[in-house]
């Protein structure tokens, strides 16, 4: 009898054990955006800005994540918000590159504020947009893009007129055009 006892003792436990909360996904993230001399003008730090397993390459190809804690990649962000209008703030990197965007999206076009995006990377250095970004999740019609926005999810391509070098503030000679993140299992 004391056999049986234990027995059911140790099952009760192990039935407690497997019936815990599931283990929620990692967020995980994939980015692009080259930054570029503004037509005219010189830009020193010019280069390439990406991450992800496959970086995403236009509007109809959002790439392959990275995800959070793997491999050194971080992911951490938020998206929150209803039908038609959202938050977000993002702050992602791996091999080298990284992003932090913050703003908001309503009817699929937002901004960034100015000082709200950074960019990092060997190449381009650390970069702040000094006007807004527009940032865009409705797809153009007919075009086929994959764009969108949902709580805890975000395919966006996005423009920053004039950033500059945080190591050197009074340059603005430079832009970012059809930059691209996407975004999966963030906080909502």
């Amino acid at each position: 009898m004391r056999v049986l006892t234990l027995s059911l003792s140790v099952l009760s436990v192990v039935a407690v054990a497997s019936c815990s909360d599931p283990v929620e996904a990692p967020a995980e993230g994939a980015f692009r955006a080259y930054i570029a001399a503004i037509p005219g003008k010189a830009c020193m730090r010019q280069g390439l800005v990406s991450f992800g397993d496959k970086v995403p390459s236009n509007a109809q190809s959002e790439g392959v994540p990275v995800k959070n804690g793997i491999g050194g990649a971080v992911v951490k962000c938020t998206i929150s918000g209803n039908g038609s209008s959202y938050n977000f703030n993002v702050s992602a990197g791996d091999a080298g590159s990284s992003v932090f965007l913050q703003g908001s999206i309503t009817n699929g076009v937002g901004t960034i504020p100015p000082g709200s995006a950074t960019f990092a990377s060997s190449a381009s250095g650390d970069q702040v947009n000094v006007e807004a970004c527009t940032i865009r999740t409705a797809p153009a019609p007919g075009a086929g893009e994959t764009l969108r926005i949902a709580p805890g999810e975000m395919f966006a391509e996005f423009t920053c007129p004039s950033i500059h070098d945080q190591g050197d503030p009074m340059t603005t000679n430079c832009n970012v055009l059809n930059g691209l993140i996407l975004l999966k299992n963030c906080t909502k």
